[in-house]
């Protein structure tokens, strides 16, 4: 688990690094024309899985290209965001661009479970926003029941407690 927090915090700094340069210059990573700023972050995934694209068939500079930028899409949807705060549709097209890695040869198995996790945790926030937004309603009804009960106690002087008259023994309630 500490391995996979430090693995996290690694990937996470290497995303935030990938700002673009002023000039956006081309550089080769294991047979993947990429951009300079991307370059850092392919290193790592290539480091770290090196099974990642072993299976690869397209020899299309382009097409590689196109694939690894879904990649580097699904790795940021899945890192980069506040996990709770993940659309749908972005966890959608996340899961649609790992099935369409997954298509063109690549191994990225090693995604599937963060997937997962961020689904996880969406599903979660909304049944979380959901129980709340259930329990103001609640508590509006309940309140709005108790203001009728006291407004009709007072218009029709509803007493919980019979009334004792003078001369009435307390044993007989």
């Amino acid at each position: 688990m500490q391995m996979q927090m430090m693995v996290n915090q690694q990937l996470f700094r290497l995303l935030m690094s990938n700002h673009p340069p002023e000039k956006p210059s081309k550089t080769n990573v294991n047979g993947f024309v990429l951009e300079s700023s991307q370059a850092n972050l392919a290193k790592w995934i290539f480091q770290t899985y090196p099974e990642t694209t072993v299976n690869v068939q397209s020899q299309n500079p382009e097409v590689r290209t196109h694939y690894m930028n879904v990649l580097f899409g699904v790795m940021g949807t899945i890192y980069h965001k506040k996990t709770p705060y993940v659309s749908t549709a972005e966890l959608s097209k996340a899961s649609k661009g790992l099935s369409d890695l997954t298509k063109a040869g690549f191994n990225v198995e090693w995604l599937r479970p963060y997937l997962e996790m961020v689904s996880l945790e969406r599903k979660k926030r909304n049944a979380y926003e959901a129980r709340k937004a259930e329990l103001k309603m609640e508590k509006a009804k309940s309140r709005k029941h108790s203001s009728f009960r006291l407004l009709l106690g007072r218009f029709f002087c509803v007493n919980p407690k019979p009334p004792i008259f003078i001369g009435q023994a307390n044993d007989d309630l």
